[in-house]
This record gives C-alpha cells, structure tokens and sequence, in this order.
C-alpha cells in the first residue's frame, strides 16, 4: 500500500489516479499507526508530530519514502541532509510535475543519484565531485514550467536509395504546481484602494500563472471589517461568515467545509469580509484559521482593508509571506505611512523584508516621484519600492513577476 501524503489536495488526487493501490494520508499521525510500503509526503502534510520525527518513525521500519520540498534546495538545507542520513533518497526539489512524482516513485534513486545535493547541502568541498555529477546535479536543478515532448513518426520510403523521413511535433502541457502563499494587500488611510487593488491582483496572479501553466488555485480575501468594500465592487453576495465562526469555535470546521462556504467567481475563490452584523463575533483566532485553511491550497491574496486596530490587519501582518503597502504620492501619505510601519516593527516585531511599498498614482504632477520614495524607504530599511500608475493594470504584469517570478 502507498500512502499519499503530500498535504495539498488537488495533487494527492491526481496522484492517487496514476499510482495503484494508493491510499490518501492527510495528516502525519495516521501514517504511524498504520503500515504502509510506501509514503509519498511533503512538509504540508499536517500533524502535531515534526516532519522529522515522522520520518525518522517511518524509516525505522524500512518504509520507502519519496519526499516532495516545494522549495527550493538552499532553503530546506538542514532537513535535506537529515532525510538523506535517514537513507531517503528519492528526494524532489523546486516545483514538482505530477510526472516526476510519479517517475520517481517508479524508479527509485540511490545514493550515487542524491550525492551531487548532499555535497551541496553538506559543504563537503574537500570531496571532488566528477564532471559527470556535475552534470547530474545541474539537470536535477534544472526545473522547468513547461516541456515538449517530441514524436517521431518516421516513415522511410526505398526508392532511388532516397530516405524520406517525418517528423511531427506533439507539445504536451505539463502543469507545475507551486507551493501557494499569502500575498497582503493594506493601505493605512484608504480602504477603497486597497480593496480594488487586491481585486486586480489576484486576477493579475491568476493570468500569470495561465500563461506559465502553473497549476495553482487562487484565492481572495476579505479581512476588511465592519464595511467590507470586496463584494460591492465584485457585486457578489458574502460569505456566511457567521455560520463559518461557529464551526469554528466548535472545533467542527474543515478545509471542505470551508471551501463549500466560499464564493466563486471565474476562477477566484473569494472570502468576502466582515460586515458590521458579524463584527463582534470574529477574532483573531477565526481569521487566522480561515487564512491558513484557504492558503493551504491557493495562492491567496489578503486584502487587510485599513487603520492598524482590526483583527484582519494583524493577522494580515503576521500570517503573509509578502505585503504590499499602498501608499499615495504624496509626501503625507509616504512619510505617515512609514512612521507607522515602523512602530509595527517594535509592536509586533514586523519583518520589514516582506514589505513592498507600492507608490500609487505616481505621475509628472505628483508631489513625489519613486526615487524619492527609495531615498526616504531605504533609510527606513525597507527594500522594495514600485511604482503603480492610476491605470493599475498596466503595472501588475511587471509587479506580479517581480513578487512570484523572480
């Protein structure tokens, strides 16, 4: 029996078609009282127990594990080096294809195949590493978001000794799945922006990964409170936040659950905020858990809304892998916004490296122009300014591969 273990949904599915006698795990626990041959898992996978010592458990019974990182090798080190001393072999870095999943649960690695990745995570230098390796490492880097792949059809007629030979190109689309985040969208002074932006966001990632055939789900939520500005500009009906609290505090609310309470509109599932009916009834706690059952599986953008006194604003903050500050071009705006910022620094301990300050409306009649923007944010220690036109999309494209990308 092969266990199927990956923690996102949508690829466990498809896995569970192509590999037989399969079985889906969604948390680690299960995969300890249970027997299982194989384990197709990933740090997604949920549970109380650390990755690590699930690993360790299973290998001590002897059972083959194929481990997807969803990062890339640099960022996950220390655990690479760890499942290979485990004797885990069949290892997968960067975005991983359905197809090498399943190639490699097909054809399992040996240690001559991972040497090139433990030496790099090592820092072995001393070991020379033959051209061959070299080779091998730089192709299992080597990632790709797409491939052709070629059919030769040849047909040979004898004739005169003449060789005539066809060719026919078949391009078969392979989807690459990436490890979803939060991006947050806030504006300290004005909601409306904030809220159009994230609109236009998330349909920009949407497009974007349409055009890098990156298989990813995308989501948008509201953390805006008390008027939730998201479903009037999308003119979609709210989400029953109220029955979602409930389950909830009743410890009854699942990631399908959820899904079923969600709006859909094209290919966004929208969270669709806060309203004033339900206000007094949502904390902290409820929208930690509602951003972290959405972004388990999607792409998420979080529109925060405004202020820095709401629960959706903090736990935009703290829960977002990146977050675009919306700033006007105006010395106010930019200056006010910044002292702010910093104080969250000290408040919250906000890593100013996630921030990326957006200058909107930035023009030759602007009271500030981007440059001034740097001086001023780089004194400030933040890193990342851009500048976003009136006209909003014509800079999203630029935005958006700078932010998933790069």
């Amino acid at each position: 029996m092969v266990a199927i273990a990956t923690g996102i949904p949508e690829i466990d599915n498809q896995l569970a078609q192509k590999i037989k006698d399969s079985q889906i795990v969604h948390y680690r626990e299960y995969l300890l009282i249970n027997k299982f041959e194989t384990v197709i898992v990933s740090p997604h996978l949920e549970g109380s127990i650390p990755v690590e010592d699930t690993i360790f458990q299973l290998r001590s019974r002897n059972t083959r594990i194929v481990f997807i990182l969803f990062a890339d090798i640099e960022d996950r080190a220390e655990l690479i080096k760890f499942l290979i001393t485990c004797g885990v072999y069949d290892i997968i870095a960067g975005s991983a294809t359905i197809e090498e999943i399943v190639n490699i649960y097909n054809n399992p690695r040996t240690f001559a195949d991972i040497t090139p990745v433990y030496l790099k995570v090592s820092g072995a230098k001393d070991i020379a590493v033959t051209t061959k390796q070299v080779q091998q490492e730089t192709e299992q880097t080597d990632y790709k978001t797409a491939s052709q792949e070629v059919e030769k059809i040849v047909e040979k007629v004898i004739e005169k000794e003449k060789v005539v030979e066809k060719e026919k190109v078949v391009e078969v689309e392979r989807p690459v799945f990436v490890q979803p985040i939060p991006i947050g969208v806030w504006s300290l002074d004005n909601p409306f922006l904030s809220a159009k932006f994230s609109i236009e966001l998330a349909k920009g990632i949407d497009a974007f990964f349409t055009r890098k055939r990156i298989k990813s789900q995308i989501a948008l939520v509201d953390f805006e409170e008390i008027t939730p500005r998201i479903p009037s500009i999308l003119k979609i009906q709210p989400c029953n936040v109220d029955y979602i609290v409930r389950m909830i505090n009743s410890g009854d609310l699942t990631q399908e659950l959820l899904e079923k309470h969600l709006v859909k509109q094209g290919n966004l599932k929208i969270f669709s905020g806060i309203d004033d009916d339900v206000f007094f009834t949502v904390n902290e706690k409820h929208l930690l858990t509602i951003l972290r059952l959405i972004s388990r599986t999607a792409y998420t953008v979080v529109n925060a809304g405004y202020g820095i006194w709401t629960s959706g604003v903090v736990t935009t903050f703290a829960e977002s892998n990146k977050i675009l500050v919306l700033v006007e071009a105006t010395k106010f705006s930019v200056v006010k916004t910044l002292k702010i910022l910093n104080k969250l620094e000290h408040m919250w301990g906000l890593d100013k490296s996630k921030i990326h300050i957006c200058l909107f409306g930035e023009g030759l009649t602007s009271e500030i122009d981007r440059g001034t923007v740097v001086d001023i944010a780089e004194q400030n220690n933040f890193k990342y300014v851009h500048s976003i036109p009136t006209k909003m999309n014509k800079a999203l494209p630029q935005l958006i591969e700078t932010l998933i990308g790069g």
